[in-house]
């Protein structure tokens, strides 16, 4: 379980489990250590459950341990950042070729002087890789497939022709085709194959249609027929190596239908069957979906999955050929599994490193890391291209006269070009690229009643009494924006209409302001250790790098007034991962660290004046 540690927002866990993970990062939030509990004993102590990383000037990795000082495995670059050799075991590894452009074409495993190729890659003048070889065939040391790849305007893979044997019998044997979503560029919605490339997906050697199911970030979690029997599963750790299931897999071994599944059906089968409302009832068990785990469930295991062991792939692999052969998975990114890396339009990304294997392709203007992706803000930004980082605002409520209803707003800000970076004076600049997403709430409500919500920022405003079962509206600002939702309760995602719903929620609009986190009066919070006064707002003095106090109070305007703050503080910017807090007495400024700011969850003076008050009347 991921959690967040409490000076600089670092992923650390909390939870004691066999897999649970940590890391320690340095000031360019790199990895220094890894540590992996591999036993469930609660600590990083046994033997290799610690990986030392060490990184040259340019931020490169260049060793990593992974067995507490057994063995050291060294990681090479060319001049122009991309990996060209990495060891993977103590005599061999994998070489990597890139061409003048920084793309990768060649990736060959081996050991001294006997290397294979694994994959080869050819691109267009839009640098989209349209021609992919593979080694398919035990032993993998001999390029055998070769697919031919076209795509959509946006850069989203739409069909592969595939050539089984195209060095002995050249000519197209397949045709698989991509569907996608609307609600992001690597939404996965849909796959089919032509298996005889005839023109018709309705033959004998046709596999699909198959349908994604995926999670919050988009990662493949399974995927299902058009009767909605599910085919296989795959879960991820925390940075996207992966686990591929068979639908009888039960024990989470990566194989199904062995006396080990068996075993787990039966002590959830029991001798009378079990019923979902029941604690000994397991959903994974449950094949038929029917609410209980019964003999029927056998039955339908046996006719839909067969009666044989199906052998687990190999680590790192989210699906095989004679399954639905998916190629789509973390984070919606293309997988290549000879090589166990994704492809994600200009560069590489290799889950076992949690490292892409080239530079930001907007070099420093990306981050000072030039390996981060959005600055190493996913929370609050994206970047579908690659080229341009989109912060996300605040979601917020206004009414749409056109449609009569409320609507849930966010704000992307596009960054194209230097001059589009943040500035004490402008902010993020609203140039005419940038876009307003907007959704209806579920709710019925007129024009003032709108008016009075439109104080409330959705993704700041809380844990009001009448939220507290179970609500928590810190979520990610995408979610909002590219998914719709932006609440869990009760374990299931629900929107932002269905929490104004919530009963005696409207009613506090008449208060005003909704003081968010209102419930940690007097505590701290659970992911920051920030405490909170006894009306329900953080102090940040314990984290504060400068404090200054306006004299005519605050505009309102968060540029100006970070603006007005630096002149007090003698600073001709806002210090480099910094931000400015507005206190809740309408006139003070503290600057504090913007990962703990944005991660402790509040509301502040520029959302008090926004309702027209401030705690203590300045």
């Amino acid at each position: 379980m991921a959690g967040w540690s409490d000076v600089y927002g670092g992923p650390s866990t909390w939870h004691d489990g066999v897999g649970s993970q940590q890391w320690s990062l340095d000031m360019l939030g790199t990895w220094s250590e890894i540590d992996t509990d591999t036993t469930g004993d609660g600590d990083y102590l046994d033997s290799g459950e610690t990986e030392d990383r060490s990184h040259n000037l340019a931020n490169e990795l260049t060793t990593r341990d992974p067995d507490d000082g057994q063995s050291a495995f060294a990681l090479a670059y060319d001049d122009a950042g991309n990996m060209r050799t990495q060891q993977t075991t103590s005599t061999g590894g994998n070489r990597y070729t890139h061409d003048a452009w920084n793309r990768l074409v060649k990736v060959e495993n081996g050991a001294g002087q006997t290397w294979y190729t694994r994959n080869e890659f050819e691109y267009n003048g839009l640098h989209w890789r349209v021609i992919k070889r593979e080694a398919t065939s035990t032993p993998f040391n001999t390029l055998d497939e070769e697919r031919t790849m076209y795509y959509s305007a946006n850069w989203q893979l739409l069909e592969e022709h595939i050539d089984d044997d195209y060095v002995s019998d050249p000519g197209v044997d397949a045709i698989a085709q991509q569907v996608w979503g609307l609600r992001y560029i690597d939404d996965a919605v849909m796959k089919r194959i032509d298996g005889n490339a005839d023109g018709d997906y309705g033959d004998e050697e046709d596999q699909g249609p198959f349908y994604y199911l995926t999670d919050a970030q988009f990662s493949t979690i399974a995927m299902v027929d058009e009767m909605a029997v599910l085919i296989e599963r795959v879960d991820y750790n925390a940075y996207g190596i992966a686990r591929h299931h068979w639908p009888n897999d039960l024990d989470g071994d990566g194989d199904g239908n062995d006396a080990a599944d068996g075993a787990v059906f039966s002590a959830a089968k029991g001798t009378g069957g079990h019923t979902i409302d029941e604690a000994e009832y397991r959903a994974n068990c449950d094949f038929d979906r029917d609410g209980d785990v019964d003999g029927a469930d056998y039955s339908y295991s046996i006719n839909h999955y067969g009666s044989s062991v199906l052998p687990a792939l190999a680590a790192g692999r989210i699906s095989r050929s004679l399954s639905t052969d998916n190629s789509i998975g973390y984070d919606g990114y293309v997988f290549n599994w000879p090589v166990g890396i994704y492809t994600v339009r200009f560069r590489h990304y290799d889950p076992l490193l949690g490292r892409w294997l080239e530079r930001d392709p907007i070099g420093y203007w990306g981050s000072m890391g030039l390996y981060e992706y959005v600055g190493a803000q996913p929370q609050s930004a994206i970047d579908p291209s690659g080229l341009k980082r989109r912060m996300i605002s605040s979601p917020r409520i206004k009414w749409d006269a056109t449609q009569q209803k409320c609507m849930v707003c966010v704000t992307i800000y596009y960054e194209t070009t230097p001059s589009d970076k943040w500035n004490p004076i402008f902010g993020w600049r609203a140039l005419p690229k940038d876009v307003i997403k907007c959704s209806p709430l579920n709710m019925l409500c007129d024009a003032n009643e709108c008016s009075a919500a439109a104080v409330l920022d959705i993704y700041g405003s809380s844990n009001t009494d009448a939220l507290q079962a179970g609500i928590d509206l810190e979520v990610a600002h995408a979610l909002m924006v590219w998914i719709g939702y932006n609440a869990l309760y009760e374990n299931r995602w629900i929107t932002a209409g269905d929490a104004l719903a919530e009963a005696g929620f409207q009613a506090a609009f008449a208060a005003g302001i909704i003081i968010r986190n209102v419930r940690l009066a007097g505590g701290v919070h659970d992911k920051t250790g920030i405490p909170f006064d006894a009306d329900g707002f953080p102090d940040f003095s314990s984290v504060a790098k400068e404090r200054v106090r306006l004299k005519k109070g605050f505009t309102g305007n968060r540029t100006i007034d970070a603006r007005m703050a630096n002149e007090l503080a003698g600073f001709d910017e806002t210090p480099e991962g910094f931000v400015w807090h507005h206190e809740p007495d309408g006139r003070t400024m503290t600057l504090v660290p913007e990962n703990i700011h944005s991660k402790t969850g509040h509301t502040g003076g520029v959302a008090l004046k926004a309702a027209g008050c401030c705690r203590d009347g300045g």
